[in-house]
């Protein structure tokens, strides 16, 4: 199953690349894949091989998919307290999410794109590599110092976005 749904999503990956054309799967293609990257990630959290107890310890196993999302789980966190904070409804659409404050810093769709990208490899195989050499407390508390740690970047650097929108209009 996952191997087919890779397929699937890198078969975007030509046509979204090139300049010319476009291919867009929609909010009920992206509902889709929230929801089997959901199933997925529930299945991870709920396996009960006895294999996984002689690999890692069942605690660190509820992390694993907040590692994966964490960008996205960021970003949802700080938009919506920063429209909270503004007065306004957390669900109405504005320009201040990461990729919004990423492309105003690097300017391109596809630097956006990789720089994003790889900040979520990054931190997914620092945490892989963690899971395994720390103790379980020390890895859930390490992971939830970064997690609001990247929640007061992303406040910073909204704050340097707006700024910056403003100065220029």
């Amino acid at each position: 199953m996952c191997i087919i749904f890779i397929g699937i999503i890198l078969s975007y990956l030509p046509y979204n690349i090139s300049t010319k054309r476009k291919v867009l799967m929609g909010d009920s293609g992206a509902l889709f894949i929230g929801y089997i990257l959901l199933v997925m990630a529930m299945l991870i959290v709920n396996n009960t091989e006895p294999v996984v107890d002689r690999l890692i310890d069942r605690m660190v196993l509820p992390i694993a998919p907040m590692v994966i999302f964490i960008l996205p789980m960021i970003d949802t966190f700080g938009v919506y307290n920063y429209r909270l904070y503004t007065g306004g409804s957390p669900f109405a659409p504005d320009h201040y999410h990461t990729h919004h404050m990423v492309l105003a810093f690097t300017t391109s769709h596809h630097i956006t794109s990789l720089t994003i990208n790889f900040v979520c490899l990054l931190l997914t195989c620092l945490f892989s590599f963690l899971a395994f050499r720390v103790p379980t407390l020390t890895f859930i508390s390490l992971f939830f110092a970064v997690f609001f740690g990247l929640v007061v970047l992303f406040y910073i650097l909204r704050a340097i976005y707006i700024k910056k929108i403003f100065s220029v209009k």
